[in-house]
């Protein structure tokens, strides 16, 4: 070719490759690029990663270090964390082995130049003339390496740690920018990281708290229904904690009445404390709970549900029963005994009125004084009844009652209960009615509501009572378990107390169970509380089925009048342990012209009667005596004397009080205290008039 040519190639061979250098530049930036975006882009990933694996804070690191050896091309790196004290550990590194793992804890002494770049914040390249010669030269020996690069980690002022990239190939001068993004990316992985490892330990703790904490805790939503709940609380109820979320809270209660009141309090907005409600376990069985709840919120405030948690009363309340129980029934056997006493003495007080009475008839004065002793003493009768009806163990034979009618003759006992700072008002719906229960059952239950209106409210207010007629149809049975369709006569009875609505509920239950009722309780913010204890109506009292008559005493035949008629030559065995009690009822029968022979106690009794050279015709004895008591006694001189007569008489209206009823003799009769002397009378001459006419 001509020199001219060969001139021409060469300069287009010179652009040729002149192009080709500058493709390849751009393709090592390009190529340099991509693997800075491929080293975000891991480092993205493993950031993404660290907010969804607990635990991360311990593996990001490692996972950060060996994407970034991957994305700058080596393979050899470590990674150290700040802790808590200020110090640098390492916490990843890879691509060497266990001999460089023990002087890369401390960078082979020269962690001097980790604290530098983690101060500075800025990458720092070994060697470079930011780093002595010595340093840089000892290092790379010590690695094996031809350049070292230090990232420094930090989330705004707060350092989190350095990452070594080592390269035995190339200088790592070039990838100062890839670690300023390794900083930030990695900085802000290892934060979010630890931010989560907080969050999820912190909701480790509370759900060990939570889950295994001895206190019964549960969350409900904003429906009130269970959203979650721990073993203690799923131990009460003897249920498997899985079993209860989506459960209605208030279904949880036994009484339809507190299951509202429940839910009312679950749908509102406002904490509570001091919730006492009866629940029902699993397996059917009864728990007394005391709950308390905070309202749970959202972002915005909203109420989203409520954390609450469970106290179990069950057994505290048990023993608080038992207690009271055994406290009760000693102030029951107290007033019974003191009734007991109350009426010996009345006995012996109205009857010697009543003898005083019959001697002055001529003096119109003195006889006036006598019959207002009589009159009082029958005042301080009716209390005593009144103090031994309240006493009663047992509850008494059911009778038809005029409600409105047990309610008056009941006033007096409530206003005592309910104290002066109550006030008791009475209200009467439309119509009469009747049910079939026992009086004084009814009193106590109504004594029981006036106790509880006492206790709730200790700076006064008022008992509202109030009577009527309803009609329970199928709609409301369904709505109230346990009611039957039926016509009722209702005793309501409103406080303005606070509290949950069955609170000493206990013997008004007792009772409506046992007239075959059923109680409504219900407490209503602001508006007090109240009962209403629904008694089937009952018309005819003798056409019930399978009603119990009620107790009867025996009715003495004809009675003459005291003193009127000729003395009777029957001799009377008299066994009483109260004197004054003795002594008028022997001066009483001797007036009437009987023989009496006395004795203070059942053994005495016998004694004297087996003494006596006369026959004995009737025996009248105390239930309740020293050494030997009354039922005893009968018997054994029914054994004796199978003939006798056995008239008992008793102060006590309560027969668990007398001994065991069961064993009075046939054909035997009662008498209770306080009695008028011609009562007496009546009642022994009548007894011997009867069995003068059998004998006929």
């Amino acid at each position: 070719p001509s020199p001219g040519g060969s001139v021409f190639e060469a300069a287009h061979a010179d652009r040729v490759l002149a192009a080709l250098a500058r493709e390849a530049a751009l393709r090592a930036d390009l190529e340099r690029r991509f693997s800075f975006q491929s080293a975000a882009l891991s480092l993205l990933g493993v950031m993404a990663g660290s907010l969804t694996r607990p635990g991360e804070e311990t593996r990001s690191p490692a996972d950060l270090l060996a994407r970034c050896l991957a994305a700058a091309g080596t393979s050899q790196g470590a990674a150290w964390l700040l802790t808590p004290d200020g110090t640098l550990s390492l916490t990843a590194l890879v691509g060497f082995g266990p001999e460089a793992g023990e002087g890369m804890k401390g960078f082979f002494g020269r962690d001097v130049l980790l604290r530098r770049a983690l101060e500075e914040k800025e990458p720092l390249v070994i060697p470079s003339e930011r780093v002595p010669a010595a340093d840089a030269d000892d290092l790379r020996a010590r690695l094996r390496c031809r350049s070292i690069l230090l990232a420094p980690l930090h989330m705004g002022a707060e350092g989190l740690g350095v990452i070594a990239m080592v390269s035995g190939r190339f200088d790592l001068v070039d990838w100062v920018d890839l670690s300023r993004a390794v900083s930030r990316e990695a900085s802000q992985a290892i934060s979010l990281g630890r931010a989560f490892a907080r969050l999820s330990a912190s909701e480790a703790r509370h759900r060990r708290i939570f889950e295994e904490s001895p206190r019964a805790m549960l969350r409900t939503d904003r429906a009130g229904a269970v959203a979650e709940a721990n073993a203690a609380l799923a131990a009460i109820l003897g249920r498997t904690a899985a079993s209860l979320p989506g459960v209605d809270a208030g279904s949880l209660c036994g009484r339809p009445e507190e299951a509202d009141y429940l839910r009312d309090r679950l749908r509102g907005a406002a904490r509570f404390e001091g919730l006492e409600l009866g629940w029902v376990r699993g397996d059917g069985t009864a728990a007394r709970v005391r709950l308390g709840g905070v309202p749970v919120t959202g972002e915005e405030g909203a109420v989203e549900g409520f954390h609450l948690v469970v106290e179990d009363l069950t057994r505290r309340r048990e023993e608080e029963e038992r207690r009271a129980g055994d406290r009760l029934e000693a102030v029951r056997l107290l007033a019974g005994g003191v009734g007991h006493d109350f009426n010996d003495l009345l006995t012996a007080v109205a009857g010697h009125a009543e003898l005083l009475a019959r001697s002055l008839e001529s003096e119109a004065d003195l006889r006036g004084h006598a019959l207002k002793i009589q009159r009082s003493v029958e005042k301080a009768g009716a209390l005593s009844r009144e103090l031994l009806e309240f006493s009663r163990a047992r509850p008494g034979p059911p009778r038809a009652v005029e409600v409105a009618q047990a309610l008056d003759a009941a006033l007096p006992l409530l206003r005592r209960v309910a104290g002066e700072s109550v006030e008791i008002r009475v209200r009467r719906g439309r119509g009469g009615g009747r049910v079939f229960a026992d009086p004084s059952g009814l009193a106590q239950a109504l004594a029981a509501l006036a106790a509880r209106a006492r206790s709730a409210m200790p700076g006064g207010g008022a008992l509202e009572l109030e009577t009527a007629n309803a009609v329970v149809d199928e709609a409301f049975a369904r709505k109230n378990p346990g009611f039957a369709p039926g016509a009722f006569v209702v005793v309501a009875a409103r406080d303005a107390g606070t509290g949950a609505p069955d609170e000493g509920l206990a013997p008004v239950e007792e009772f409506a169970a046992r007239s075959g009722g059923r109680v409504l309780a219900r407490a209503e913010a602001g508006r007090g509380r109240s009962v209403r204890i629904y008694l089937p109506r009952h018309e005819d009292a003798g056409a019930r089925p399978g009603a119990r008559a009620p107790e009867a005493e025996p009715s003495p035949a004809e009675a003459r009048e005291p003193g009127r008629g000729p003395a009777s030559a029957a001799t009377i065995l008299l066994a009483e342990d109260e004197e004054a009690v003795r002594s008028l009822v022997a001066e009483t029968l001797r007036l009437e012209g009987y023989s009496v022979l006395e004795a203070g106690d059942g053994e005495e009794a016998l004694r004297v009667a087996a003494a006596s050279e006369e026959p004995v015709d009737l025996l009248i004895t105390d239930l309740m005596m020293p050494r030997l008591g009354g039922l005893p006694l009968a018997r054994r001189m029914r054994e004796e004397r199978p003939g006798i007569l056995v008239l008992y008489v008793t102060g006590y209206l309560d027969r668990s009080q007398e001994g065991d009823a069961s064993g009075f003799v046939p054909g035997s009769a009662l008498l209770r205290k306080p009695f008028a002397p011609g009562d007496l009378a009546a009642r022994v001459q009548g007894m011997l008039a009867a069995r003068g006419e059998a004998r006929r």
